[in-house]
């Protein structure tokens, strides 16, 4: 019976311990808060043909997204008007109105483009991200360096060559998504595919669904960078995507890039790094995020990923007059008032047999204001390894406690304990 009853002990006690356990992963698992009202606009106040019908199979896209919280807001402009742009502004409370003149906006003249997008009140931060250009380099020594391909073959592809559809929009209740798209009218660029930016706004903090799951949060956006069968140049084609950061920091702020290792894979097997390219290494502002992998189809998996490579930042050698950045930040942009760095992101691994393999390439990253995220060990994985070291460990204390306990009570059964000797005809 005494034996019988230890044993019950010892495993309600094992239960209680995984019941714990799985009440806790629970607990943190549906911790899901909204922090911010998420609403979209298109096109706002624009009534001329190209905004609602197209002009040559090429459609103007602008896009408002407003991130509302207690605290601020966040406005997020997206456009594909001349070099692909993402706008984001910081505002105390809530904002006003969001102006664009659109025949500045959309006019020739670049001097006439400048301030034709402003916001009432006025950010407290506030910068762009520009997607400068497409590059295809000739890797013929298949060492994915864009820096030695440069003595070779390249080729620019300069994004306001293309032309674009109208913008989609997906919503779900986690996030809302807009897809800018080039059109058929591009298939000089393109055999029967596309050239797209897939850009997400997040309500609430969580982890994608799809690789490489990065982290995501309330003050970002995050985007996929996709070219799908697009026409190679050369054999052994690469590409690359150069992007210029502008922020509203002074000139000699120092942006930065930093690889950060961790030793948790567990979202996405075999990278061990995420990149953060900050405005400020010490403080809030703006950044971008990434995992140093792209994908080589459309579906995702760990079989179909290769590397992308990161390059120093560089001084802007040619401002992006043609771009949202510009028509925001006007004069101050064009006569270098303000901090901006360029960066270039090269798509590929020695041995991964070039575009041409499978003629599709994707890339992830996020856009925000704030610190960027930091990744740690899932709670899931933290309490299997406290579960793996932390149940032993207990069963060893009790059954080093019932062992003491049996064996104190067959030290008070014997004679000697109650008579304190042996008898000598025992």
């Amino acid at each position: 019976m005494a034996n019988s009853s230890r044993r019950s002990s010892l495993l309600f006690i094992l239960r209680f311990i995984v019941i714990s356990w799985s009440f806790f992963w629970f607990n943190v698992s549906c911790d899901d808060t909204s922090n911010r009202k998420v609403s979209m606009k298109f096109n706002p106040g624009c009534n001329m043909t190209v905004c609602t019908s197209g002009v040559n199979g090429s459609f103007v896209n602008v896009a408002h997204v407003s991130a509302v919280g207690s605290q601020d807001s966040l406005h997020y402009v997206m456009s594909t008007i001349g070099k692909p742009t993402v706008l984001v502004a910081r505002i105390n409370n809530q904002l006003k109105d969001l102006s664009i003149n659109w025949e500045k906006l959309l006019s020739k003249n670049i001097s006439d483009l400048h301030n034709s997008v402003t916001f009432d009140p006025e950010p407290i931060y506030s910068f762009a991200v520009v997607f400068n250009r497409l590059i295809e380099y000739n890797d013929t020594h298949d060492d994915s360096t864009l820096a030695k391909a440069w003595s070779n073959s390249t080729k620019v592809h300069n994004f306001p060559e293309f032309k674009w559809s109208s913008a989609e929009k997906e919503s779900n209740t986690t996030s809302q998504t807009i897809v800018f798209k080039t059109s058929p009218e591009s298939s000089n660029f393109f055999e029967n595919g596309s050239l797209s930016f897939s850009i997400r706004f997040f309500n609430r903090t969580g982890r994608e669904d799809s690789l490489p799951h990065l982290l995501f949060n309330d003050n970002m956006t995050m985007f996929d960078f996709t070219i799908d069968h697009m026409k190679p140049s050369y054999t052994n084609s690469r590409f690359a995507l150069e992007m210029i950061m502008v922020t509203s920091d002074k000139p000699d702020d120092k942006m930065t890039v930093i690889t950060k290792k961790s030793l948790d894979d567990e979202y996405t097997p075999g990278i061990f790094k995420i990149v953060d390219w900050r405005s400020h290494p010490d403080q809030l502002g703006a950044y971008m995020q990434w995992k140093p992998v792209c994908y080589k189809k459309n579906v995702r998996t760990m079989a179909d990923s290769t590397s992308t490579r990161m390059y120093d930042l560089q001084d802007v050698t040619t401002i992006p007059e043609r771009s949202l950045a510009s028509a925001y930040f006007g004069k101050e942009l064009t006569e270098r008032k303000i901090a901006m760095k360029a960066n270039n992101i090269s798509f590929g691994l020695t041995g991964d047999k070039f575009y041409i393999d499978t003629n599709y390439t994707s890339w992830t990253a996020g856009i925000g204001y704030g610190a960027p995220s930091d990744e740690t060990m899932s709670i899931l994985v933290i309490a299997i390894i406290g579960a793996g070291l932390g149940i032993p460990a207990v069963i060893m204390i009790i059954g080093g406690i019932i062992v003491c306990m049996k064996k104190r009570q067959g030290q008070t059964d014997s004679p000697q304990f109650h008579h304190g000797y042996t008898t000598i005809n025992a």
